[in-house]
């Protein structure tokens, strides 16, 4: 069976992106989650495959706003798509929670 070179370089990236995607949805880390299930990936492929993940959330949620503009208006519209598109570890309330946690670590290492 004869697998062209830039149809490898794809599945690798799919597998990478699956990953990445998992992680997401799981409130963790797309680029730990990559590096640590693919070790010794270069930093530009776990990169080139964060973009494609971010590039395919960002179609999804033109995609709701698009949808819902027609039915309600473009602020409401915003405001819908975000929270539909955006994992709980990304909301602002656990993003202050996290940043103070650092913040405090930080205090006790010093």
């Amino acid at each position: 069976m004869d697998i062209s070179q830039s149809n490898i370089r794809q599945q690798v990236l799919t597998q990478i992106i699956a990953t990445m995607e998992h992680a997401i949805a799981n409130v963790c880390d797309p680029m730990e989650a990559g590096a640590r299930a693919f070790p010794g990936t270069p930093f530009e492929v776990l990169c080139r495959a964060e973009l494609e993940v971010e590039d395919r959330r960002t179609e999804a949620w033109w995609r709701t706003i698009e949808r819902t503009i027609d039915v309600g208006g473009i602020e409401p519209a915003i405001t819908g798509a975000s929270r539909e598109h955006c994992p709980v570890g990304y909301r602002d309330d656990q993003l202050d929670e996290a940043f103070e946690a650092l913040l405090s670590a930080d205090g006790d290492a010093a």
